[in-house]
Parts: C-alpha cells; structure tokens; sequence
C-alpha cells in the first residue's frame, strides 16, 4: 500500500511540473474544416478518439483530451439529457470502452471560493465545461431522468463523486469519466483525479463552430477588425494537494455577442481575467490561424 501511495505522489508531482501554464487551444481551421465525423446523432457529429486515424494509439489527461476536441471545433461530450447518455451507454458497450474523459468538471479553482451556492462541492459544484452548464446535484437524479447517472460504488465502496484518490495520495478527483463497469456498475460516471489518461469522444461545439465562422468572416476585412471577437481567458492556479486540478483550467474562448443560459454557473468564465500581455499572445496565436488560412 505504502509503494502504490509513493509511486501516486511521484506521478502526481511528476504531472504538476508538466502542466504549469497550460491553456485551452484555440481552434484549428484546417482541422475545424476537415474533422473526422465518425457518426452523427441529433445534428452533432462525434467521434471516438479511438477510431480516429491519428489518435486512436493515444491516451490523454483531462485537458490534453479537451485541447485535441477543440483543435477540431469541437468538445469532449456532455451528457446534459438522458436520451444522449442512454445512446452512448449502448456505443461504449458495443465497442468494449473501458473509460473516457468527458467535459464534466468540479468547480474547485481558483474563483469558486466564496461560492455558497456551490457548497458542498461535491454535490453541488460540478459543471460541464464545455457549455458551462451546471451538472444537477450528485445526491438525486437530474431533472428528466429515470435514473442516477453516477455509480452507486467505487474504489471505497461508496456512491460517486467520492474523491477517492485524495485518501490515497491527496489528490483531488476533479474531472468527470464514464467507466464501463469496472466495479460491477454497468456504465456510469465516476469522479477521477484529471491527470490519468484515457480516450475520449469529441463532439460539434457549436461555440467553436461559429468563432471559426466569423473569423472566416472577419479576415477578408482589415485586421483591426479582430476586435470584434473577444477571447476571455481563465485560469486555475493549484497547490500541491490539488496537482489534479491543474490539469483543467477554466478556458473559455466565446463571442462578444453570446448570451448565457439560466443553468449555467454565473461568472465561471469571468472566474480570472488575464493581463493585458496574456491577451495579447493569444491574439498573435489567432493571427497565425488565420494567415494560415490565408496562406
């Protein structure tokens, strides 16, 4: 036991190193123009990274699995409906999954302090990142549902989000997979700490879709006219007992134009403005995306 904890806390450390400063990407026009649509469901198209040329030999942490996603003009999937889940319960076990990471998050970064209408955080605090809707509270079925999408067990033997992990080595199970019945569960979702790698699946990102759209739109123009998007970045700063959180930092890429829904979580996006020379640099990055394009 003593050995699994030690070689934990050195992953964890070992990890913690490798994600200082990063950052959600933006998207890829040749990717976004040329993204594999393995299936469509609903209108969205989707892919299973694992079927995917280039990526199926992978395996990502939480973010580098959202980075990849949204290369493409698309997120790692959320499952806000019933219907949607009941889908991909049946696609995970036709294709033997085992385990991949979707949008789902804790609200524990930095920003979410003081948050009364989070607390408890495990029940309360959860959100799809992708669309930063909030996830229904863990301890009853969502609104809609016939059942409770989180397992009723894990690795303690207890109902999920149980922060497993943080009683073995002190890290904090931050993201949200789906595991296929690794605990005699049948397909479920399970809190775990964001620095393990899995596949994932990928889904159209309407937000990203239409950024893409006005840039297109927008290049043929002079490039002052760049500041008609605006790219608001938030960023989650960890200490050592939270090394997994650093692997997702709350990154939003939106239109000035867009409008929050009443289920979102108000000001998850606005949780850290970046300076003035962090704007800048990404304003360079989309520069080059779009003189590629060009090009």
């Amino acid at each position: 036991m003593k050995i699994v904890c030690l070689l934990l806390t050195l992953a964890v450390c070992a990890y913690s190193k490798h994600a200082e400063d990063r950052y959600l990407s933006l998207p890829v026009l040749e990717k976004c123009n040329s993204r594999f649509k393995e299936f469509t469901h609903n209108g969205q198209n989707y892919f299973y990274s694992g079927h995917h040329p280039e990526l199926k030999d992978k395996r990502l942490d939480w973010l580098d699995a959202r980075n990849t996603c949204r290369e493409y003009c698309m997120e790692t999937i959320s499952f806000e409906k019933q219907e949607e889940f009941d889908f991909f319960i049946k696609y995970i076990m036709d294709n033997n999954i085992t385990f991949i990471w979707t949008s789902g998050r804790l609200c524990d970064f930095e920003g979410c302090e003081g948050r009364w209408d989070l607390l408890p955080k495990r029940i309360k605090g959860w959100l799809w990142s992708a669309n930063q809707e909030r996830i229904a509270d863990t301890d009853k079925k969502p609104t809609g549902w016939d059942y409770q999408p989180w397992s009723y067990t894990g690795h303690r033997n207890k109902s999920q989000p149980d922060n497993a992990e943080y009683y073995v080595a002190q890290v904090s199970e931050s993201c949200l997979g789906i595991l296929n019945n690794q605990y005699n569960d049948s397909v479920k979702w399970h809190d775990i700490a964001c620095y393990h790698k899995a596949r994932f699946i990928c889904e159209d990102s309407p937000i990203l879709l239409e950024e893409v759209k006005h840039i297109t739109t927008t290049e043929k123009g002079s490039n002052e006219e760049e500041s008609t998007t605006t790219i608001r970045v938030t960023t989650s700063k960890t200490t050592t007992t939270e090394a997994s959180t650093s692997a997702a930092p709350s990154t939003t890429l939106t239109q000035s134009t867009s409008q929050k829904s009443s289920s979102e979580i108000d000001n998850v996006d606005d949780v850290e403005t970046t300076t003035v020379k962090k704007i800048s640099r990404r304003r360079k990055l989309l520069r080059k995306v779009r003189q590629r394009k060009l090009e």
